[in-house]
């Protein structure tokens, strides 16, 4: 809407035309003054609420977007029962055998197999599966055992004879479970190296944080050749997502300063379904989620066609695409991204964009059915194509007839051509088998580089950003297959000669499989 005139009126001049408007004696000047106040009023109340729309993004992006859970309105109105599955009882309490880090001490109970029962019943005590008792105690990241060697000097020829160490004492002073907790303190858990030497120096082990990264260095070096062949096993995989966020890594900044076609600085996520399994990737640089996506894609070895998500941006876009790789390649665009637009302008427009959340409710309650009832493609498809393609026939209609009464360029407007451009992409799951309906899982995995990024602020160098895009993507890797990631790096970096030679087979799920699937902590 374009700006119209501002028009500025004195007290005695508004008081004047009130009372012409309430005899009904309007000339053809007061009209005209009044049809441009009105056209300034509505023109002044769209930029407001474009301002207030501003704010709210700016307000994400500074603190953090909340969780656009489901309205009161929205669950209300939405027709199909709840497919969710229950929650389990417990009440977030963990059984004992979940403490697989516990140390175990045998109590004796003061009798034996055999003794008499010491109710004086007359009959005889046998052994039966002993009661368990949890008791949880503080401690440190890193805790050190001080050896004092007895020295014995000989009186006459001055030879000195010194204690052997004990064998359970490690060769190196700083071990390998520590070199895995600091992985995972720092990079997954989100700690500086700066803050773990504070809190070490608090409880008297000094780790300065110099050290603390000479000992991930030498990680690095073990779990590098692991995270080359999950690149190339992800490339293989049958659906990719793919997003990025800011990042910063002060060499890049510097260079910056120079006249560079290119200033941005990205952490791409890129997270697969390979098989059965989840492989999450990270990728920090220049280069956006379509750049890294097309270098990933150009690994690809399979035959079949991939389903590729990601945002509409152009920046997720995957380019420089083999021709014969992407003509296999199925472009999705996220359906929860179009919702968002609308969910930003609930408090603004709330009839409009609740009616279009609402129907998007129903669509994701068909899908949660579809898992719940763990349906194949070709099933779910059919399953969608019943319950959703009516239902989304009807919602693309209103956003057209909508789009004839809205302004086109109000933030509504936009939002609505949004969706209306992208909407091909955003329904390919009533018209494909097994496409995604959104970009949420790889949205859930850059929460972990941007959780490091809010605590640690920056990279210094690219070596420190490769170092982090190799440790988060192998820990993340492991949490979302249910695979310990303390024991596996633990394990890797005793046989660092076999990872190096053999890195298949020391995959996260090659390794070992635990019984107790882990806390979800992203």
């Amino acid at each position: 809407m374009k700006q119209p005139k501002s028009i500025e009126l004195s007290a005695e001049e508004i008081e004047g035309l009130k009372q012409r408007l309430m005899d009904n004696s309007l000339s053809l000047a007061d009209k005209e003054l009044l049809k441009g106040i009105l056209d300034f009023s509505c023109w002044l109340q769209q930029v407001l609420s474009e301002a207030k729309i501003t704010i709210k993004k700016l307000q994400s992006l500074v603190f953090g977007a909340k969780t656009e859970k489901k309205t009161a309105t929205e669950k209300s109105k939405t027709p199909r029962e709840n497919t969710s599955k229950l929650a389990k009882k417990g009440h977030g309490r963990y059984k004992a055998n979940c403490y697989t880090g516990a140390t175990i001490e045998s109590v004796p109970s003061g009798f034996k197999k055999g003794d008499l029962c010491p109710q004086q019943c007359g009959g005889k005590l046998y052994l039966i599966s002993p009661g368990i008792v949890i008791r949880i105690r503080g401690g440190q990241m890193a805790s050190a055992i001080r050896y004092e060697l007895e020295k014995l000097r000989c009186a006459l020829c001055g030879f000195i004879v010194t204690a052997a160490l004990p064998k359970e004492a490690s060769v190196e002073k700083y071990d390998i479970s520590l070199r895995t907790q600091l992985c995972i303190f720092k990079y997954y858990l989100g700690m500086p190296f700066y803050r773990i030497q504070m809190a070490q120096s608090m409880v008297g082990i000094p780790l300065p944080d110099a050290t603390q990264w000479d000992l991930i260095r030498k990680v690095i070096k073990i779990m590098a050749p692991i995270y080359n062949t999950l690149q190339l096993l992800a490339a293989q995989g049958k659906t990719i997502w793919a997003d990025d966020t800011i990042m910063r890594v002060l060499s890049l900044l510097k260079e910056n300063t120079i006249d560079l076609k290119r200033k941005g600085i990205y952490t791409t996520g890129i997270s697969v379904q390979f098989e059965e399994r989840f492989i999450h990737l990270f990728m920090t640089g220049r280069n956006n989620a379509g750049e890294n996506a097309g270098q990933l894609l150009n690994q690809r070895l399979n035959s079949e066609t991939v389903f590729y998500m990601s945002d509409a941006s152009s920046a997720s876009q995957p380019e420089g695409v083999l021709p014969d790789i992407l003509i296999k390649l199925i472009i999705c665009s996220c359906l929860v991204h179009g919702r968002r637009k609308f969910y930003e302008l609930l408090t603004i427009f709330p009839e409009v964009c609740q009616s279009v959340i609402d129907k998007l409710a129903i669509i994701y309650e068909n899908d949660a059915y579809c898992k719940q009832h763990r349906l194949t493609m070709e099933e779910r498809l059919a399953y969608h194509q019943k319950e959703s393609t009516p239902l989304m026939l009807a919602l693309h209609q209103w956003l057209h007839k909508q789009k004839e009464l809205i302004e086109p360029n109000s933030a509504l407007g936009k939002a609505i051509q949004y969706m209306l451009n992208h909407w091909e992409k955003m329904t390919r799951f009533l018209t494909i088998a097994g496409a995604p309906l959104d970009n949420n899982i790889v949205e859930r995995t850059l929460k972990i580089a941007i959780r490091n990024r809010k605590n640690a602020y920056f990279y210094k160098t690219e070596k420190g950003a490769e170092a982090g895009d190799i440790l988060m993507s192998i820990i993340h890797t492991c949490v979302a297959n249910e695979i310990n990631p303390v024991d596996y790096l633990t394990e890797c970096q005793k046989h660092p000669e076999e990872v190096a030679n053999h890195p298949d087979l020391w995959l996260p799920w090659n390794y070992k499989k635990f019984e107790i699937p882990l806390a979800n902590t992203a």
